[in-house]
């Protein structure tokens, strides 16, 4: 990792019995990649500001409780499971529990086991609230999140692109607005409960309005209790496809 500054303030007596208790740490730009060290998730980071609070951290097991996080201007590279060759010649951590995360002005990507889907995200501020990680099992959990502003790429990279309208396999949105609860992905399927949503995407749909429980898994594509707000069109219903629907 390379820092400008660096803030810490960790409690030493936990320390004695290999719990790690950070009040306080604050990285300003900063550049880390966390290879080999969580797991087999990697992180790369280059960020101007990095403020966590932690307690929680076993030095015994292999699990961390990270009550805060703030992020602030800058990218963030994320590599889920089999994307990262695994080092087993060191302990690493498998379950991360996150409280709260807030991004200010920051970049995401992050890359499916098997490079077989990748996101991408530009927030112009954004808060999740109880992640739940289990690198182990390649789990991933966010009880809800909020999205104010900003764009995203979402591709599942061996599928090829539709030569017209709206591609559910590479989707660009952008003037982003975003409100989920319930978010889960468990290889190889995604679900979620949208609250509300507005934003444009590449094929022309310019979304006033959303609100379903989504499902997406190898074989496909479910939307339930689903209101879709459109600046003519006003849809209440549900939607099944086959992802291999025009194979």
């Amino acid at each position: 990792a390379d820092v400008k500054t660096l803030v810490a303030s960790v409690q030493l007596l936990p320390l004695l019995h290999g719990n790690v208790n950070v009040d306080e740490l604050t990285f300003k730009d900063l550049k880390a990649n966390t290879a080999n060290f969580i797991g087999d998730l990697r992180i790369k980071g280059n960020l101007e500001k990095l403020h966590v609070h932690c307690h929680g951290i076993d030095l015994n097991k292999d699990s961390a409780k990270v009550d805060f996080a703030e992020i602030e201007n800058g990218a963030l590279d994320i590599a889920l499971g089999d994307t990262v060759p695994p080092d087993t010649t060191k302990k690493n951590l498998w379950t991360i529990l996150i409280g709260k995360v807030s991004i200010d002005n920051t970049t995401l990507k992050i890359h499916m086991p098997g490079d077989t889907m990748s996101v991408g995200a530009d927030f112009h501020y954004a808060v999740g609230n109880n992640a739940e990680l289990l690198l182990r099992d390649n789990v991933y959990r966010v009880a809800s999140f909020d999205w104010h502003g900003g764009s995203l790429a979402y591709d599942r990279n061996f599928e090829a692109h539709a030569l017209k309208g709206f591609d559910a396999n590479h989707i660009a949105a952008r003037d982003i607005n975003f409100g989920l609860d319930s978010f889960v992905y468990s290889k190889p399927a995604i679900s979620l409960k949208v609250r509300a949503a507005n934003f444009k995407e590449q094929s022309g749909l310019d979304v006033k309005g959303l609100s379903t429980a989504f499902i997406l898994d190898s074989k496909q594509l479910r939307l339930s209790d689903m209101q879709l707000i459109m600046p003519a069109t006003d849809i209440k219903g549900k939607f099944w496809m086959d992802m291999d629907a025009f194979a």
